[in-house]
């Protein structure tokens, strides 16, 4: 048994050095980003793909995405590939980034799913998330060039609701366009608007613009989106929409000392507009109504449905839909009182789905029974206004079933023993008691203590080894990989008897030219890697010099060149090539590249 621990030790030990020495897991991002999930037909929208990390190969890229029919790819930018490499704390790390843009322009009218992108890198799969646009026919306000209205100035900035009028609470998605004729610069979004009457979540901007071309008294308006947020009014009356201002750049008639054209900067304003709020009716307005207006679903779920007493289980209520998922409070719970109910904890998610916000409220209870039996749990009531019918609905789930067993056994506590026990008593405790070696002499094995036996110290001793082998090679890798320059040297040696050995597989073949060629080769690549030169252009004399240098020893430098004219006489037919000259000469080339490796300082 102990020595069964001691193999685990050991086993352990390694395991822990071998993760020690193998590289941190990289960091790689595979995303996919749309700056629009809500559009009108025929307008445009960018979706990007990023893959990012470090051993990221961009060479083999990222499939196409799945887009049509609702979408059609009008253009692509990329791929644009970058490569970073930096030292810290002198590790040498590079990443590399691959990112394409596509220009997609709605086709056709409907709720459409982006699948999610699949990458593979080595032994690992990446995928993107899914993407959900809503693909709308354009409003009424589309068809102003029909009534013969023009953008008043131009550029023109123009501010447009989903709605003209909502209730308290009601999400209402506000967008804005911009409309122009002249070529414009530089834009950029200056101050937000003034939003005090609504709660606001930012829903989408436009990373680059896609401008639809619109013909308006007869001249061609560039129109394109630029932003929109999700309000929600907090009262009832008119509500104010502030303006939105963009900055940008014109050029003008003058030019700076080099000649170049000088831009004036510019201010753009949205016209600031009003909508109509609408207060909650209050006929129908049931009693658990907390303010969630929109259109919601309600999902409960218990843990388990059989537990002991004084154990605990989880129940967890979740409220998803497309209003103001934060109005939303905790619904009551009207449960048995031998169920003890603790406050809920509450979590909210966030997401954009078709150009408007969607959120999940959780809401998760600890349940504690009291005693056993069974019980009956009733479902979960919900209720909202929904603006879509103008009436209050309820949701309600189903009830639960939950059997409560006897509560476990629980060990008594310790009794402080009394001093006035008899003798009698005290051997009636001790007889309790059970231990494991009564006889201290057992513990020892013949031969002494298994603690001060050589196997013991050994296993134990191993682990401490590989630790510190596992920390020198990664320490010479780290140092290699932040060095290329040494990092070539220290593989000269190696990459040369590997070299060496395609040249003894070929004098087994008894080719005598093709031998003396790689053996050549192998001899002046090694000495190229070594020293950091070419080995194309290596001559005797440049080889001299740099031996001569580097204070390598004369014996050493000569057979060096005995070596390399051998396979030049020999390649070039002025001496024989027979097997056990060539043989002699493979030998050789070993000696002497181990003699040189010998030389290092």
């Amino acid at each position: 048994m102990k020595r069964g621990l001691s193999v685990i030790a050991l086993f352990a030990g390694l395991f822990a050095a071998a993760l020690y020495a193998l590289p941190a897991l990289c960091e790689v991002k595979f995303k996919a980003e749309i700056d629009r999930t809500r559009l009108y037909l025929g307008e445009r929208t960018t979706l990007t793909i990023i893959l990012e990390g470090e051993g990221v190969d961009t060479r083999q890229g990222v499939e196409s995405p799945e887009v049509e029919p609702h979408f059609e790819i009008v253009n692509q930018i990329g791929p644009q590939v970058q490569t970073s490499m930096q030292i810290i704390n002198g590790k040498f790390t590079s990443s590399s980034s691959w990112r394409m843009t596509y220009i997609l322009e709605a086709r056709e009218v409907g709720n459409f799913q982006i699948p999610p992108l699949v990458q593979r890198l080595g032994n690992r799969v990446y995928r993107t998330e899914a993407i959900f646009v809503q693909i709308l026919e354009p409003p009424e306000v589309e068809t102003h060039e029909e009534n013969g209205w023009a953008p008043p100035e131009d550029p023109y900035l123009d501010t447009k609701p989903d709605k003209a009028e909502a209730y308290v609470g009601e999400q209402v998605v506000v967008s804005w366009y911009l409309y122009n004729h002249r070529n414009i610069y530089n834009l950029k979004i200056g101050s937000r608007p003034p939003l005090t009457e609504f709660k606001v979540e930012e829903l989408e901007t436009a990373k680059q613009l896609n401008p639809q071309v619109k013909s308006f008294n007869g001249l061609s308006y560039n129109v394109a989106f630029i932003q929109n947020f999700a309000l929600f009014p907090l009262k009832s009356g008119k509500a104010a929409i502030g303006p939105l201002e963009l900055i940008y750049s014109i050029p003008t008639r003058k030019a700076d000392l080099f000649g170049r054209r000088i831009y004036q900067d510019k201010s753009l304003s949205s016209a600031p507009l009003s909508i109509t709020v609408l207060p909650l009716p209050e006929e129908g307005r049931p009693p658990d109504f907390s303010g969630a207006v929109g259109e919601f679903s309600l999902d409960a779920t218990l843990e388990k449905d059989h537990v002991r007493a004084q154990d605990s289980l989880n129940f967890t209520v979740s409220i998803t839909g497309t209003g103001n998922i934060e109005f939303i409070k905790a619904p009551s719970l009207n449960f048995p009182s031998s169920l003890e109910v603790y406050p809920p904890e509450a979590e909210t998610e966030k997401m954009i789905k078709g150009g408007k916000l969607v959120g999940r409220r959780t809401f998760k209870y600890i349940l504690v029974p009291q005693k056993e039996g069974d019980l009956v749990l009733p479902g979960i009531s919900f209720s909202y206004f929904d603006p879509g019918v103008k009436k209050y609905q309820s949701l309600e789930s189903p009830g639960f079933s939950l059997h409560v067993e006897p509560a476990r056994l629980r060990p008594a506590s310790p009794v402080a023993l009394s001093p006035d026990l008899t003798r009698e008593e005290v051997k009636l405790i001790k007889s309790d008691m059970r231990y494991l070696k009564p006889d201290k002499s057992a513990l020892k094995e013949e031969g002494g203590y298994l603690v001060r036996s050589p196997l013991y110290l050994g296993v134990h001793v191993i682990p401490l080894f590989a630790f510190f082998a596992a920390y020198y090679f990664r320490t010479r890798k780290d140092r290699l990989a932040a060095d290329p320059r040494l990092k070539r040297s220290r593989q000269a040696h190696p990459l040369a008897r590997r070299r060496l050995r395609r040249a003894k597989g070929i004098l087994d073949e008894s080719h005598a030219p093709d031998f003396y060629a790689e053996l050549s080769r192998s001899l002046t690549q090694y000495f190229a890697d070594r020293f950091q030169m070419e080995a194309p252009g290596l001559t005797s004399e440049k080889i001299e010099q740099v031996m001569k240098e580097k204070d390598i020893a004369p014996d050493v430098r000569e057979r060096f060149h005995l070596v390399l004219s051998r396979c030049d006489q020999a390649r070039f037919g002025a001496v024989g090539s027979d097997q056990e000259g060539m043989r002699k000469a493979y030998q050789e080339a070993l000696r002497v590249i181990s003699e040189l490796e010998k030389s290092r300082k």
